[in-house]
């Protein structure tokens, strides 16, 4: 059985990438929603067994600039408070998922920029997902906030 998964997209180049690549060999239905381009994310979440959410050069208070982070965000909360449901958020969409769960997205001082550490948590030995990974891994990383 295939499955169906929805992807939010920022900007055109912020895509999963290889990820993009494997979910296509396995036939997976893909959904990509180009939030940039005024597309609109669609009504029937529960019908989506994940959702991948993009990174851009946007933060997550701007909604001013970008309003579509408003409905963004509401439907993320749906997803993943409400369905319970599978979410992989990246940089941009891993922020947005840290404040609809109540945390507080705040500037980074100093800047995270370039290729960085990145301790794992002595949790994710306990993953299904992350359980393969080392204790440290280097990360390129574009990140002020």
């Amino acid at each position: 059985m295939s499955k169906n998964i929805l992807i939010l997209q920022h900007i055109p180049i912020e895509t999963p990438g290889y990820l993009l690549d494997l979910m296509k060999l396995d036939k997976f239905n893909l959904t990509v929603v180009e939030l940039d381009q005024g597309e609109k994310i669609p009504n029937n979440l529960s019908s989506f067994d994940a959702m991948l959410c993009m990174g851009g050069p946007m933060d997550t208070f701007m909604e001013n600039e970008y309003p579509w982070l408003i409905d963004e965000k509401k439907a993320i909360a749906e997803y993943v408070l409400n369905l319970k449901k599978p979410f992989l958020g990246f940089c941009l969409g891993c922020q947005l998922l840290g404040e609809v769960l109540g945390g507080k997205v705040v500037e980074s001082i100093p800047p995270e920029i370039g290729v960085l550490d990145i301790d794992i948590d002595k949790n994710a030995k306990d993953d299904h997902v992350f359980n393969f990974l080392p204790k440290k891994i280097k990360a390129l990383q574009w990140h002020s906030y």
